[in-house]
C-alpha cells in the first residue's frame, strides 16, 4: 500500500529503523520525495498529540525570567540550567520527565549540544516554560 501511494507521489520509501517488526515495517518510515525532502511516518494518536501540545504551546506567553534565573544566566549558566536550578529539579528528574537520557540532558544543560525542537519543548513542559523562554 505505501509503496503504490509513494509512486504515485514520486517518493521512494525507506524504513531505516534499526529493526522490523514481524507483521510490517517499524516506525520510523521515512519518505523521500524526489525534491529530497523527507517526511517521516508516525501514528496518528502521536500526531494529533503533537499537534495538541503545538496549539498548548502557541497559546502560552513567553515566561518572564525571576531574578533567580537572571542572576544564574548572568554568571554564566545556560537558561536550561538556570531554570531547573529554580524550579528545584534534579537532572535525572527533568531528564525522565522529557524523556530524555540523563547524559544527554546534561550536554545540553552544560551547552555542549543544542536541543532539538521535539525535546526543547518537552523540556519547557517539564519545566513550566514556554520553548522560547529556554
Amino acid at each position: 500500500m505505501w509503496d503504490r501511494w509513494a509512486a504515485s507521489k514520486s517518493i521512494s520509501v525507506r524504513n531505516i529503523s534499526a529493526s522490523a517488526e514481524a507483521d510490517g515495517p517499524a516506525l520510523p518510515v521515512y519518505l523521500d520525495d524526489e525534491l529530497g525532502r523527507r517526511r517521516v511516518v508516525i501514528d496518528e494518536a502521536d500526531y494529533q498529540e503533537l499537534l495538541a501540545l503545538r496549539a498548548a504551546e502557541a497559546a502560552r506567553r513567553p515566561t518572564p525570567a525571576p531574578p533567580e534565573v537572571s542572576d544564574l544566566v548572568a554568571k554564566g549558566h545556560t537558561r536550561l540550567h538556570a531554570w531547573r536550578v529554580y524550579r528545584g529539579i534534579k537532572q535525572t528528574q527533568l531528564a525522565n520527565a522529557a524523556a530524555l537520557s540523563q547524559g544527554y540532558f546534561s550536554l545540553l544543560e552544560s551547552g555542549a549540544k543544542t536541543p532539538s525542537r521535539l525535546a526543547k519543548h518537552f523540556l519547557a513542559l517539564a519545566l513550566d516554560v514556554t520553548t522560547a523562554t529556554l
